[in-house]
């Protein structure tokens, strides 16, 4: 007998570094074969992420690398837009002068737009929330693993700063790629006069949710694009 939804195996797999370039060579040669096989049989692989705001990402690198400050300006020009290149390359940081900053956007765009989920990393826990909740599991809270010792921690001077930013543009732009900046409120509307009487709305039947639709947070400020 055919399994019921309920009944199907569920799984994540996480892709880490070693793997090959996943925009450029996994989604392509890998993932959207396997997912076309699934579908014939009535699975469905579906690919979830996060995104995190370039400053803090350069932050946690540095930090988590242990660069001393005299090493920064070459480490930063190193990892240029290293999250648009990781979701290309993964940590094959593949250059060439074909890779233009247009080009890096344009590709990191395509390769989001088959994601199912894109989330933010200082969103973490509702992005797990909603990762569980759509595979029909209980909610957890996710501990805390692997820090980044205090030690290795420094504060940033506003120059460092502004030399981040400038490498990572590309990494900014794709990361409110699917954002807008939220229109101002509009004013309050002035309260109706009371009605002659009472008319009921139409009783609409509801459709249900589509389940996994492509899904994004946006930034305080901001709304989907």
């Amino acid at each position: 007998a055919e399994l019921t939804d309920s009944e199907r195996p569920r799984a994540i797999v996480v892709q880490h570094h070693t793997s090959p370039g996943f925009g450029v060579y996994m989604l392509p040669n890998v993932i959207a074969p396997l997912q076309h096989a699934l579908l014939l049989k009535g699975c469905q692989l579906r690919l979830a992420t996060v995104l995190r705001e370039p400053l803090p990402l350069f932050k946690s690198l540095l930090y988590y690398d242990q660069i001393p400050r005299e090493r920064l300006p070459a480490y930063v020009a190193d990892h240029a837009n290293f999250q648009t290149r990781y979701l290309l390359f993964t940590r094959q940081r593949e250059r060439s002068p074909a890779q233009t900053d247009e080009w890096l956007l344009e590709r990191g765009k395509q390769v989001l737009s088959h994601f199912s989920l894109v989330g933010r990393t200082k969103d973490l826990d509702a992005f797990s929330a909603l990762i569980d909740e759509w595979m029909g599991w209980e909610p957890a809270r996710l501990a805390m693993e692997n820090e980044t010792p205090e030690w290795s921690k420094y504060a940033l001077t506003t120059d460092e700063e502004r030399l981040i930013r400038a490498s990572a543009q590309v990494d900014e732009q794709l990361y409110f790629s699917f954002c807008k900046p939220s229109p101002p409120a509009p004013p309050p509307i002035p309260p109706r006069p009371p009605a002659a009487a009472a008319v009921s709305a139409p009783s609409w039947p509801r459709l249900p949710p589509r389940p996994w639709q492509p899904a994004h947070w946006c930034p305080d400020g901001w709304t989907a694009a």
